[in-house]
């Protein structure tokens, strides 16, 4: 959720949406109507700003009553959460796709030699 809310509110209008959308669907199954319900739940109670701790509990939480699924992963992670992150995802993304490589090298190239 890009946007944080005061604590006690009742959550961004584009989070209510997501859930009450997510929650009625046709054919979502119950476990996973409690599993969007879990998160909502401590995101409302997390003051719309979750932490680890609190994303972690609350998947321990959909993990013992409703299941999970872990995959592994190799490769590298960034931090979407951050402005920095979302930079350094982007570059690296568009360093090694074949239709951007070659022009953003040149201007991380032109851009380098002004700092």
């Amino acid at each position: 959720m890009a946007s944080s809310i005061a604590p006690g509110s009742s959550g961004s209008a584009s989070a209510r949406v997501a859930f009450t959308v997510a929650s009625s669907v046709p054919g979502i199954g119950e476990s996973a109507r409690m599993r969007f319900a879990t998160l909502w739940e401590a995101y409302e109670g997390a003051g719309g700003v979750m932490t680890v701790g609190e994303l972690t509990d609350a998947m321990a939480t959909i993990a013992r009553d409703c299941g999970m699924t872990a995959v592994e992963f190799s490769g590298t992670r960034y931090d979407m959460g951050n402005k920095l992150g979302i930079l350094q995802a982007n570059i690296d993304v568009g360093l090694k796709h074949p239709e951007t490589a070659d022009g953003l090298k040149e201007y991380i190239k032109k851009i380098a030699a002004e700092l």
